[in-house]
């Protein structure tokens, strides 16, 4: 064979060899680099009616009276019981549902109760002389104390050991925040404002929230945040893409315990139009439903919040006046949304019960709420 041939063969195939080891190579290379697909940051991630398997009802009353503000306490539902004027217990061991009272003090004309945050004591808000009043109640010493006609909006520290209260005394031109012990003693102003009816929220040891409650028609001016440790006042700014001109109307929010992320809700001016947000600091979240504050409650990690939810309320005006007045009526849905993953779990649909004042056990295996349909308490099996 010629010399000359014979290399230009040799140099053809080296070259058709190169060229397959670089393709090789380059293609190899080319699919280690494809990026892994992640799954999509997006609160609703999914909706999931989870299968029955048990054969036991996933509602169940606890009691026919007329319940106030449950609250679940080890292996126990406690609650006032309105119907009866009393603190109640309700035990849950092995499914006894044995009901005692938690003292035997009678309470009459209460509206409504605030549990400490250790469930051994409790403020009550009762009506008299046609004036809302507190007292407060030491279920370890069974012991009251009625605190002065100017104290309102109470809220406990996180330690249980003293209340925040609005100070409100027209004769003396007296309007301000201020902290005392439950007795109504050692009184420490903290700053002074004008706020007719005040939301007050304790949120963390050192940090204590407040605004205006909702008023028809009336817009939210601002939330404050006032630091205990540095006696500072500031106001917390709300910037919401969905908000109509950056306007909340009928505002209300819910702090999670460990105050990382706040559940909110308001309208437009009309009261419709119903948005529920959650937020963590710069970052807001939709969460999947839309309700009201009242007919939420955070577990104790507060990365899960239970929501019962329906159409009327969606759908509805002049909300949340309408809703608070018994107007509107709600046959509510049952769900749980996780902040962190997004993860949206219905448990039960179009319940015809209409859910206030939620508690949520420790282990997240039940919640109890009150139905204000009947104002009997009822326990949910999750």
């Amino acid at each position: 064979m010629n010399k000359k041939l014979l290399l230009s063969i040799v140099s053809v195939l080296l070259v058709i060899t190169i060229a397959g080891w670089i393709y090789f190579f380059l293609t190899k290379n080319k699919n280690l680099e494809q990026p892994t697909t992640l799954p999509s940051p997006s609160p609703v991630v999914s909706f999931n009616i989870p299968p029955q398997k048990t054969q036991e009802p996933r509602f169940e009353q606890l009691s026919a009276d007329w319940a106030v503000k449950p609250a679940i306490a080890s292996t126990s539902v406690i609650f006032f019981n309105r119907t009866k004027g009393v603190l109640k217990n309700i035990s849950l061991v092995l499914n006894t549902k044995q009901e005692t009272n938690l003292s035997d003090t009678i309470f009459d004309n209460i509206n409504t109760i605030v549990w400490s945050p250790n469930k051994k004591m409790v403020a009550f808000l009762f009506t008299q002389y046609d004036q809302e009043r507190i007292s407060v109640f030491d279920l370890l010493q069974s012991i009251q104390y009625t605190l002065p006609r100017y104290f309102k909006n109470p809220v406990w520290s996180v330690d249980s050991k003293r209340l925040a209260v609005y100070h409100d005394d027209p004769l003396k031109n007296e309007h301000f925040i201020s902290i005392i012990q439950p007795d109504g003693s050692k009184e420490q102003k903290l700053v002074s404002m004008v706020l007719p009816n005040p939301t007050i929220l304790w949120q963390t040891q050192d940090t204590i929230v407040f605004y205006q409650k909702p008023a028809p028609q009336t817009a939210i001016a601002n939330i404050f945040q006032y630091n205990l440790k540095t006696k500072s006042l500031s106001s917390l700014p709300l910037a919401i893409s969905g908000a109509p001109d950056q306007t909340f109307f009928g505002f209300d929010m819910l702090p999670s315990p460990k105050n990382d992320f706040w559940f909110f809700s308001f309208t437009d001016k009309n009261g419709g139009g119903l948005m529920t947000y959650i937020n963590q600091g710069n970052t807001i979240i939709e969460p999947p439903m839309k309700t009201l504050v009242q007919k939420c409650v955070w577990s104790d990690s507060g990365e899960n919040i239970y929501c019962a939810y329906s159409n009327a309320l969606a759908n509805a005006s002049n909300l949340p006046f309408d809703y608070w007045k018994g107007r509107i009526s709600s046959s509510d849905s049952f769900a749980r949304f996780n902040v962190k993953t997004g993860e949206f779990k219905i448990y039960a649909e179009n319940t015809g019960y209409d859910a206030i004042d939620l508690a949520i056990s420790p282990d997240e295996s039940f919640l109890v709420f009150v139905n204000r349909k009947d104002l009997s308490l009822y326990k949910m099996k999750l």
